[in-house]
């Protein structure tokens, strides 16, 4: 079910529109009129909009990581464990280079920038595999 709150609406709007235009030509003006509101009032709920964006990777990166926390918590032996976490980020990663290349790039970005939402993430990571590995 779809979320129809402003936010949620904010959200789905950018994320058709970064898949439209990508992340050069991705702008809030655009983002507020595919989500019937004014920019103004998408600010409200995204300071700027490199934060709307980090949220759009905060929701791609959301099931991978939920994933791994499952593989974590599974009875299987380590190393399987470390191979089924390997291939499970290193499949999103592929399915979205390939079949969502303008999130993925959004991700990258944030990557390269050393942004919040990617130290979260790597930490997220680190912390799995350390507790598969402890």
């Amino acid at each position: 079910m779809a979320d129809d709150t402003p936010k949620g609406r904010i959200l789905a709007a950018a994320l058709q529109q970064l898949k439209r235009h990508g992340l050069r030509k991705f702008t809030v003006v655009d983002v507020a009129e595919a989500a019937s509101m004014t920019h103004p009032n998408v600010y409200r709920y995204f300071t700027y909009k490199v934060a709307l964006i980090d949220a759009l990777v905060t929701n791609w990166l959301k099931p991978l990581e939920e994933r791994i926390e499952m593989v974590v918590g599974a009875p299987d032996p380590v190393p399987d464990k470390l191979e089924r976490m390997v291939v499970a980020i290193s499949m999103a990663y592929r399915a979205a280079r390939m079949e969502e290349p303008e999130l993925f790039a959004a991700f990258v970005t944030a990557t390269a920038a050393s942004r919040a939402v990617s130290r979260k993430h790597r930490a997220r990571m680190r912390r799995a595999f350390a507790l598969v590995i402890d």
